[in-house]
């Protein structure tokens, strides 16, 4: 609802900037695309797949081998996308109802329906616990995963996320697009996130 209000309620026709959008997109496929080969160069890699945690268990039987590798090497395509979203942009992989919540705001926006005054107070009184409730659920989440034993690729996609992102972000924004300081800031802070 925090989301979806605050997207019903933006003026897009101010704050819509393609400069940023620009600034934080090219930098973020670019991480994606690190992200993917970084999973698909780990050499440990193929030990998790066989463990099972990093796609299907594939074991040499004989006959049809050749029809589980390649569902193995579709595994390990899907398992290295999953990886490379951890590192570009992994909000979205923990909570994709943020895309939903964010592209109904922006529809409803946009279609220019109005939203009764009853309706809009009752979803703001939803809204107010949400970056509360937000954290917790992210905490409990946490929790499930096994990072203890996954360490070395968290630490790497971590890395990724939070220094090359931000980073790419920076120069490009500046070097190339030649964004005035506020604007970027923004958007490096938002990468940070």
């Amino acid at each position: 609802m925090f989301l979806f209000l605050n997207m019903y309620q933006a003026d897009l026709k101010t704050s819509f900037d393609i400069t940023s959008l620009i600034a934080f997109d090219v930098p973020v496929l670019s991480v994606y695309a690190v992200g993917f080969g970084l999973w698909r160069l780990m050499p440990f890699r193929s030990t998790w797949q066989t463990k099972g945690i990093g796609g299907n268990r594939h074991e040499d039987k004989g006959v049809g081998q050749p029809i589980r590798l390649k569902q193995a090497e579709i595994s390990s395509m899907a398992t290295s996308g999953v990886y490379a979203l951890a590192c570009s942009y992994s909000n979205t992989v923990l909570l994709n109802n943020i895309v939903l919540s964010i592209g109904l705001g922006l529809l409803v926006n946009l279609s220019g329906i109005q939203l009764w005054s009853f309706l809009q107070t009752g979803l703001a009184l939803l809204a107010k616990p949400a970056l509360t409730c937000a954290l917790f659920v992210l905490g409990a989440n946490l929790c499930s995963y096994k990072i203890r034993e996954e360490w070395i690729p968290a630490l790497w996609a971590s890395l990724v996320k939070l220094l090359l992102l931000p980073s790419l972000v920076y120069v490009f924004g500046h070097e190339i697009l030649y964004m005035d300081s506020t604007s970027l800031s923004v958007v490096v802070l938002i990468a940070e996130i």
